[in-house]
């Protein structure tokens, strides 16, 4: 019996206290309190990230300067050598094999119709003496067209290019291509 007139007091007590704290009314009106913002919406960029976004962006330059020019020739059918413009944006086994392709092409007596279109260019691994850009290349609409009019289908190709700082630029020095039905897989 002690024990439950032990509990009723105390449930009393605690009920007793409940209603004297919703009865006090505070004694001044209460300010809502201010979220702190922050000075400004982004992070500084740091040295690493700005040099790093730097060279990506010479990157893509070089290869969308390269396959420009390559396109170029290629719709022409009548240059088998590399311009300045390629010289300047590639080097290595990546200039070798592409203009490797110019010489077949107007040895063959082909020229291109249409050109490739770039569906992505995304960025890979980074170091300061290479990085990799992640393309795909549509060329489905693409025609090549021989000597006798016979024209074959053009393909959709995944590329990793493997870019070095040469002579104080970025250029195309390699690549792994894979031929895919569309560049949406």
């Amino acid at each position: 019996m002690k024990l439950r007139s032990r509990a009723l007091q105390l449930g009393a007590a605690l009920a007793l206290c409940s209603l004297a704290g919703a009865c006090t009314q505070p004694s001044a009106p209460q300010e809502p309190t201010a979220t702190p913002t922050p000075a400004s919406t982004s992070p500084s960029e740091t040295q690493l990230e700005r040099q790093t976004r730097l060279d990506f962006e010479a990157a893509e330059k070089a290869y969308l300067a390269f396959k420009t020019e390559y396109d170029r020739l290629a719709v022409s059918g009548r240059s088998d050598k590399a311009t300045s413009v390629m010289t300047n944006n590639a080097a290595g086994p990546y200039l070798k094999v592409m203009t490797g392709f110019l010489r077949q092409t107007v040895k063959a007596g082909q020229r291109q119709q249409g050109e490739v279109r770039v569906a992505y260019i995304n960025r890979g691994a980074y170091s300061p003496e290479q990085l990799n850009l992640l393309v795909c290349e549509d060329g489905t609409k693409v025609r090549t067209i021989d000597r006798e009019g016979n024209a074959s289908k053009g393909v959709a190709a995944k590329i990793t290019l493997y870019v070095r700082p040469i002579d104080g630029r970025w250029k195309l020095w390699n690549g792994d291509d894979e031929v895919v039905k569309s560049c949406k897989e």
